[in-house]
């Protein structure tokens, strides 16, 4: 498990406070100050909660002294987990599209997953918000998937059964996300341009000359 020292330490590399760590974590700023300060011991599920947070915001812990904090290298990437990752997913695909205005793109799409996951009243409500931007969305799902669960702001393609994984890729802005729910949703997104390109270019392939209307 992480330290008191590295928590204060990957704050400070995010220019982060600690009353901002507690609201992101619905967590009282008293009680985390009285945690990080030494005057009440932290909960091990507390703890591993704001190591997987900051890890998410991208923070790399070392645990081989108290000190072993570092900004991640290389392709930005973090994973997200749950429910609650599958709705700071979904918070980011929006924010992500509302600033960049370009295109969905999902393969292998999971709609019932998706809601499950999200909570189906939840979900309503970003497919609300989604469909106001009105950017293009195109889906390829599995032959024979009726729940189409953005039809009012995207399109779909059915994949043949036999072509199909359940392991869901979902390009949006420069980002790419690879999601599986198995049980539990386990959400893995990566920022970087060329490849998230790459990504656009192979599923509007499919799209055009694989994947067949619904």
């Amino acid at each position: 498990m992480i330290t008191i020292r590295q928590i204060d330490a990957a704050l400070a590399l995010l220019s982060m406070s600690r009353t901002t760590l507690a609201e992101d974590l619905s967590i009282k700023t008293s009680t985390i100050n009285a945690n990080l300060n030494g005057r009440s011991a932290i909960p091990s599920g507390r703890l591993e909660l704001i190591q997987k947070y900051l890890e998410r915001q991208g923070i790399v812990f070392s645990m081989d002294g108290d000190d072993g904090v570092k900004r991640a290298t290389g392709l930005n990437q973090i994973t997200l987990e749950g429910q609650e990752g599958v709705r700071e997913f979904f918070n980011d695909v929006y924010e992500t599209t509302k600033a960049t205005n370009r295109e969905i793109l999902i393969f292998n799409g999971l709609p019932s997953e998706l809601i499950n996951s999200a909570g189906e009243e939840w979900y309503k409500s970003h497919a609300a918000r989604m469909q106001k931007l009105n950017v293009v969305s195109k889906n390829i799902l599995k032959e024979g998937e009726l729940n189409l669960i953005g039809k009012k702001f995207a399109s779909y393609k059915w994949i043949p059964k036999e072509m199909f994984r359940d392991k869901m890729i979902y390009v949006y802005g420069n980002k790419f996300a690879f999601m599986s729910f198995d049980p539990d949703a386990l959400i893995k997104i990566t920022e970087e341009a060329d490849i998230a390109d790459s990504l656009r270019l192979l599923i509007d392939l499919a799209w055009e000359n694989v994947a067949r209307d619904v």
